[in-house]
């Protein structure tokens, strides 16, 4: 009986300290080896399925900022009261708005982190980026909210 203490304690002495070994321990005493090693392979299924979500949300967040140029202007945008349609072109550091079917271009300009543009009557127009897919339009004390147009046209 002695002898029997004596190898339990040395292998429990000898074991190692990692994640998964007493699972393994434990598969060893019910199902063999095997079992081990589909315990292995289920845990690296996991992590490349973990790694591979991740890379697609990454890749999803820069697909969105790229696809915009990381400008927050630029873009297909629409009001949902009225459904006017602007869109806004980036060329360097220049900004073109395009408003209406007609697309009739009124030149932009950065000012800090807004977009003015001269308005036909006198005053300006300004635009400001609330959130990635959301800018208010500013025109003569009236502000009105512009999003990403549904269909992208």
């Amino acid at each position: 009986m002695v002898e029997n203490r004596v190898l339990m304690s040395r292998s429990w002495a000898d074991a190692h300290d990692g994640p998964g070994v007493a699972a393994k321990v434990r598969a060893e005493s019910i199902g063999g080896a095997r079992h081990v090693a589909r315990l292995d392979a289920v845990r690296r299924r996991r992590a490349v399925a973990l790694l591979l979500i991740a890379i697609v949300v990454a890749l999803a967040i820069l697909g969105t900022s790229a696809a915009r140029g990381d400008d927050a202007f630029s873009g297909v945008w629409w009001e949902p009261d009225s459904g006017r349609r602007i869109e806004i072109v980036r060329e360097g550091d220049a900004y073109t708005l395009l408003y209406g079917a007609e697309r009739r271009p009124f030149t932009a300009e950065r000012r800090g982190d807004d977009l003015v543009i001269a308005a036909a009557l006198g005053g300006d127009i300004v635009v400001r980026a609330v959130t990635a897919d959301r800018l208010e339009l500013i025109d003569g004390g009236r502000t009105t909210t512009l999003q990403p147009a549904p269909d992208g046209s």
